[in-house]
């Protein structure tokens, strides 16, 4: 008994505990990675000006788009954009490499609708897990690639220099594309696809199963009960085991639960991240200043004035399992003067376009955000909790399948 109790909490620990410990780690590095890009969105935009203005010793944070001009060194990189040349030191940072966005025919159209302009996420953002690689890793890039970088800046000798202190490191992101959309990208994308296979599990199924190898070996050396000696077989290939007929469309039907929970998680983040400007208690129009100076505003419209607004505004729209008949629509935008000359007189009336800001978003929600993000989050749990289900079945039908099977080839 001793034997089979031993096997048990071995199996447990390494097949489950340990590889759920790297999931939550793996979980919170992403969503850190996430709030300190939104974090950074408030960060002021790195100028000439605010390079003169920085005084000897003094370190702000600011943020910086720009095209790779140079690499100097071994840890510093150079990045330019229009005005302004840039260094950074690379020294102890990863770099993250956002995937490409991958466009399809008629993405930028509703199927059901035919309405133009509407963000097709799953169409239009790659689903893969952004590429963090240590920058010791990386031996070249070619120049002109696109860089953002976010973090503490310092003058030295007259040039800004990004530089990561043990407290604030930097963030530093490879990307494609239209640099509008990089935020909104690395939100959907910037997630585990599954949690469970992480850096942890190879080396613990591997113990794992080592370790029931010697406990198996030793079993038999004792002459100790067949019946634990198969069990014991049985944990030692339940990674196998997990993966075979019938379990195997057990493990099918989770992979595809957990993708919508992973997919509603993403739909509740790109909901609320126009709202991350705004205090939470307050009701729209609202408005504040960006780091630039804009006036941002949230502002609601009714669905009458949408077809006016269709083609010349991104309309995101949530899950169809969480949207329903939205009798307000949401736009963000910058207040201001307009490409056509049109001048807002207020938060509530704005004529909104889109800001000079690549980080601050330019849409149109049809619902109320925030209502719209919390259902996302809810059916995110619920679809997560169907997938845990699901695949628990799997392994215990195959479970007794597979014992059944070693006692009648076991003799």
């Amino acid at each position: 008994m001793g034997t089979l109790i031993a096997a048990v909490v071995i199996a447990a620990a390494c097949y489950g505990i340990i590889p759920a410990i790297g999931a939550f780690g793996v979980r919170r590095s992403w969503r850190l990675f996430r709030q300190s890009l939104s974090r950074l969105s408030f960060a002021p935009y790195l100028s000439y000006r605010a390079v003169r203005s920085l005084e000897k010793g003094e370190r702000l944070e600011y943020r910086f788009f720009g095209s790779l001009e140079a690499i100097q060194g071994d840890d510093t990189i150079w990045l330019r954009s229009p005005d302004l040349s840039v260094a950074v030191d690379m020294r102890k940072v990863s770099v993250f490499m956002i995937p490409a966005s991958i466009p399809r025919e008629g993405a930028e159209r509703d199927d059901a609708s035919g309405a133009p302009n509407v963000e097709q996420r799953r169409d239009i953002f790659n689903e893969e897990t952004p590429e963090r690689i240590p920058w010791k890793t990386l031996f070249s890039l070619p120049a002109g690639t696109q860089v953002f970088v976010g973090g503490l800046v310092e003058a030295e000798g007259g040039t800004a220099l990004f530089k990561s202190t043990p407290e604030v490191p930097i963030t530093v992101i490879i990307f494609d594309g239209d640099r509008n959309s990089m935020l909104r990208r690395c939100i959907w994308s910037g997630r585990q696809r599954n949690e469970y296979w992480n850096r942890l599990t190879p080396g613990s199924i591997t113990l794992g199963f080592a370790a029931l190898s010697v406990l198996l070996l030793g079993n038999v050396q004792a002459g100790g009960p067949r019946a634990v000696t198969l069990l014991v077989l049985e944990l030692a290939l339940m990674p196998i085991i997990a993966l075979m007929p019938p379990g195997i469309v057990f493990v099918f039907g989770y992979t595809r639960l957990w993708k919508r929970a992973r997919n509603l998680r993403a739909d509740r983040d790109l909901l609320a991240l126009p709202l991350r400007y705004f205090p939470a208690a307050t009701k729209p129009p609202r408005s504040i200043v960006l780091p630039d100076g804009e006036l941002y505003v949230y502002r609601t419209i009714l669905p009458s004035e949408v077809p006016v607004l269709a083609g010349t505004v991104p309309m995101r729209i949530a899950s169809p399992s969480v949207a329903g008949f939205a009798d307000t629509f949401s736009w963000f935008g910058a207040a201001g003067a307009s490409s056509e000359g049109t001048s807002a007189s207020g938060p509530a009336t704005a004529a909104l376009r889109r800001p000079a800001d690549p980080m601050a978003e330019y849409l149109i929600i049809p619902g109320d955000p925030i209502e719209l993000s919390l259902a996302c989050k809810e059916k995110a749990r619920l679809f997560e909790i169907l997938a845990g289900t699901v695949f628990t079945l799997g392994i215990a039908i195959n479970a007794v399948l597979g014992f059944i099977l070693l006692v009648a080839l076991i003799k």
